[in-house]
């Protein structure tokens, strides 16, 4: 799957989804962000997710295929 989006909106969701993402952690694993993709015909819909176990952040990005 090929997924294509511009560079401001990519980096202002991932910047609010790691929001939640504790700098320093006892568990690495919580150092990442997630990142999953729904895709239809002309939509993708990629959802950015980080937490440190008490508090989950979520962004969400749009794209349309012209």
């Amino acid at each position: 799957m090929k997924f294509t989006a511009q560079r401001q909106p990519l980096l202002a969701a991932a910047e609010k989804a790691a929001a939640a993402s504790p700098k320093r952690s006892y568990m690495p694993v919580l150092e990442n962000l997630k990142l999953e993709i729904a895709a239809t015909d002309a939509v993708a819909q990629l959802r950015i997710t980080a937490t440190d176990l008490t508090t989950t952040s979520i962004a969400e990005l749009t794209t349309y295929e012209t």
